[in-house]
Parts: C-alpha cells; sequence; structure tokens
C-alpha cells in the first residue's frame, strides 16, 4: 500500500488511514479493498496485483474506485522518478491528494519546476539535493517558488524581498535558531505582505503577534536536515498549487526538543515601501 497508510479490522469493516484521510472501508467490497492495498507495493503495476486477489473484474472495480478516493495509484504515475522510500513517499502523499484528473500529468509538473534557492549554504545544499533527486530545476532565474533560509551570513532579507516581489514566484522562507525551526511565511504572489513587513512587525512587535527579533545560531545537522525536509515538501506544494491555505502568511515555531510550537499570522504594514501591503 501506498507508504503513510494504515489499515485496521473493526469487524466487518476496514479502516484506511492515508494522505487523504481516514476512510471506512465497509460491505462486500471492504475484502478485496484490504487484500488489494495489502498487496500493492508501489512498484508492481495494478495489472499485475489484480489478478493475485480474486475475480479479475470484482478487483478491478475495486481498484477503480480506491483510485478515485485517492487510496491507491497506479505505479506508471511515478515510473519517471528513481529515488529512494523517503523522497517516494513525499510524492505519493502529493498525487493522492490530487483531483483524479490531475494526476497523469503529476510527473511532468513536479519535473517542470523550477526553484530558486537563497540562505543558509548547509540547507539549501540539501534542498537542492532533494530537489535534484525529483528531477527539479534549481535556478533563481524565473523560478516557480523561492526559498529563503536566512542566517547570518545568508543573503539578507531585501536583496530576497526584491528578487521574489520582481518575480510570479511563491516566497517560503525559513531560519532556525539553534534547536529551533521557523517556517513562514509563505507568500503567494497576490499576498498582501513581504519580508520587509516581517521586518518592521518584528521591530515595532505589533499587536502581540511576538514577531521578535533573535539571535540566529549554527543549526546542527538534525536541524538542518528537518528544515530542508519540510522545504522540499513545501516547495512541491507552492509549485503544484497544494499550499493547505492555513499555512499562506503564517509563521510557524518548532522546537525540536520538546516539539512545542507557535505561530502567528503576517499582516502587511500599511505604507510598506517594497509591497504597499497594508493599502
Amino acid at each position: 500500500m501506498p507508504q503513510g497508510t494504515a489499515m485496521a479490522e473493526y469487524g466487518d469493516d476496514i479502516v484506511v488511514t492515508g494522505p487523504t484521510g481516514t476512510r471506512t472501508l465497509s460491505g462486500e467490497a471492504a475484502r478485496p479493498s484490504g487484500d488489494l492495498l495489502a498487496a500493492s507495493d508501489g512498484r508492481t503495476p495494478l495489472s499485475e496485483v489484480v489478478p493475485t486477489i480474486g475475480d479479475e473484474a470484482t478487483t478491478l472495480a475495486v481498484a477503480e474506485r480506491l483510485v478515485a478516493a485517492g487510496l491507491l495509484y497506479p505505479v506508471e504515475r511515478l515510473s519517471a522518478f528513481d529515488v529512494d522510500d523517503v523522497h517516494r513517499s513525499l510524492l505519493e502523499g502529493l498525487l493522492l491528494e490530487l483531483d483524479a484528473d490531475r494526476r497523469p500529468g503529476f510527473a511532468d509538473r513536479v519535473q517542470s519546476l523550477t526553484v530558486g534557492r537563497y540562505g543558509d549554504a548547509a540547507t539549501t545544499e540539501r534542498l537542492g539535493e532533494s530537489l535534484a533527486a525529483l528531477g527539479c530545476t534549481t535556478s533563481e532565474t524565473d523560478p516557480d517558488v523561492v526559498v529563503f533560509v536566512e542566517s547570518d551570513a545568508a543573503a539578507d532579507r531585501q536583496t530576497v524581498n526584491r528578487a521574489w516581489l520582481d518575480s510570479e514566484a511563491t516566497l517560503v522562507r525559513a531560519a532556525v535558531h539553534g534547536p529551533e525551526v521557523e517556517i513562514g511565511p509563505v507568500l503567494s504572489p497576490s499576498s498582501e505582505s513581504c519580508l520587509a513587513c516581517l521586518t518592521t512587525r518584528e521591530e515595532l512587535n505589533d499587536a502581540g503577534q511576538q514577531l521578535s527579533y533573535r539571535a540566529l545560531n549554527p543549526a546542527s545537522t538534525y536541524e538542518t536536515a528537518f528544515c530542508s525536509h519540510v522545504l522540499t515538501q513545501l516547495a512541491l506544494r507552492a509549485g503544484l498549487g497544494r499550499l493547505p491555505p492555513e499555512l499562506v502568511g503564517r509563521l510557524v515555531r518548532l522546537d525540536l526538543r520538546t516539539l512545542d510550537y507557535s505561530d502567528a499570522r503576517l499582516f502587511g504594514v500599511p505604507g510598506c515601501e517594497a509591497c504597499d501591503g497594508g493599502s
């Protein structure tokens, strides 16, 4: 079954939890559905799996319903990718979230993405490696997505902000404060705020948002790996138009020691010289 998917039996029902949520399979189709999911390894074509389950016509109909429900996919959809299990799990989740009529073009869309990288060398290098493994292009020229990882030695906000505002890209920002990772804001081309607004809000600590300056401390290998993995997923989601709405315009801080987190919304600053976001 797709990675990240789990099944549990409750009487005659089978509950499946996966990238698209939790569903209960009931009735005559429950057992063949469970058998089909269990037998699907993500690499064997469904045409070879279906005959091993039972009546081919019945099982094929069950497979079609599972595909439509986002619980299963034809492995041919990911045949263009030669990746490890971590990257494959990421791709499976994104693929299954798409409407069925958009899945056939999934590989082409992913491999046509261009991501511009700015900031912390260690994190952006790992991000570049992940994106290259997926067939994406990394370039600051005409990007679909701009990723900025702040550090003391990184390109400053003003430079990145101007590059993003001059593009039609989605911006994904991150920063590492020792063991604390900050993701956001994520800003679309139509956002009414920018990184200059973030700087102003930090300086003013406006409206109790607690967007205060913090020292940028060197990140460990663990923090760099975590941050680059999250940014890979967000870059792909941004390029595919699958960003969760609740992430846009927000900052999320996660302490990797305690897993405590907090979040805040970035509002545009009236009269901002960069974006005029609050007008």
